[in-house]
């Protein structure tokens, strides 16, 4: 099996290329579904009280996410970020560990892909065999980020708290060019998939 992870800027199109990798055979893990269900495990949800308090719950008692995300990517309060890292980067990891491990198990998918918008920067990227970056221009990006609601501050907050843009080009193994139309991405995924797989 190969292991791809799917790296690029914010909003570069990252989900439609797994996404057209799984219509293609491949079995695709999802970082944020992980960090989504982490938060609502008990020992998180103590820990993260424990450090910001009642303010950062709901009503239900579970992790309002909106409001820890206003604190931890304020930029005024870098530490906070690094501490929600630490509580949650260590869960999130083994998860993806695990699972990797049962997908190996697997002899008929050909490919697990694995999309984690901050695997350079948590390591999780030696887990993998390729790095296929998607590679698209800010004002693109940007432009997608305001159909999920998000301003141009808001924007530049979250991708300031990546890795640079240009470093995980810079470890990528394939580069797929996010700059036309849809078809034509899906395209170039397909002639990846033929390449790294069919051919192989």
């Amino acid at each position: 099996m190969i292991i791809t992870g799917i790296i690029g800027g914010i909003a570069s199109g990252k989900s439609i290329v797994s996404e057209t990798l799984r219509l293609h055979g491949a079995s695709v893990l999802d970082a944020d579904r992980i960090g989504h269900q982490v938060l609502l495990t008990d020992d998180v949800k103590q820990q993260v009280r424990a450090r910001w308090g009642d303010r950062v719950f709901g009503d239900d008692g579970e992790i309002h996410r909106r409001q820890l995300a206003e604190i931890v990517f304020n930029p005024d309060c870098p530490d906070e970020l690094q501490e929600l890292e630490k509580i949650t980067h260590p869960l999130i990891g083994q998860r993806i560990r695990e699972q990797i491990d049962r997908a190996k198990t697997d002899n008929r998918c050909p490919m697990l892909v694995l999309d984690a918008p901050v695997m350079i920067k948590a390591g999780w990227h030696r887990k993998c065999d390729l790095l296929l970056f998607v590679d698209c221009p800010r004002e693109r990006r940007l432009e997608y980020a305001r159909h999920r609601g998000w301003d141009e501050k808001t924007f530049d907050q979250r991708e300031a708290c990546q890795t640079p843009v240009e470093t995980k080009r810079s470890l990528a193994t394939h580069v797929i060019n996010n700059r036309g139309t849809l078809a034509e991405l899906r395209r170039q995924v397909h002639d990846f998939w033929t390449v790294v797989v069919d051919e192989t």
